[in-house]
């Protein structure tokens, strides 16, 4: 369950999102826990939140940085083990 993701029922109600799959451009497809695959699903962008905070930021650990810029070989299977 996703209690942060509501879905609009109309007239000011919103019941939590059970289901969530990916979808294209930032979106993803959300689902009451009563939907089933076959059901039309409700589409919303989803973004990271804000955080406001007076601590000033970290930077990247170096061998992260280093699975984003390195080789080739070493980009690819970053990605592969993070999807």
């Amino acid at each position: 369950m996703y209690p942060d993701l509501k879905i609009p029922l109309g007239e000011g109600a919103y019941t939590e999102a059970y289901w969530v799959t990916p979808a294209h451009n930032g979106y993803v497809q959300a689902y009451r826990q009563e939907q089933g695959p076959l059901d039309p699903p409700y589409s919303l962008p989803i973004y990271a939140r804000a955080v406001y905070s007076s601590e000033p930021i970290k930077p990247l650990p170096a061998w992260f940085h280093q699975l984003l810029v390195g080789t080739l070989a070493i980009h690819t299977n970053f990605a592969k083990a993070a999807h």
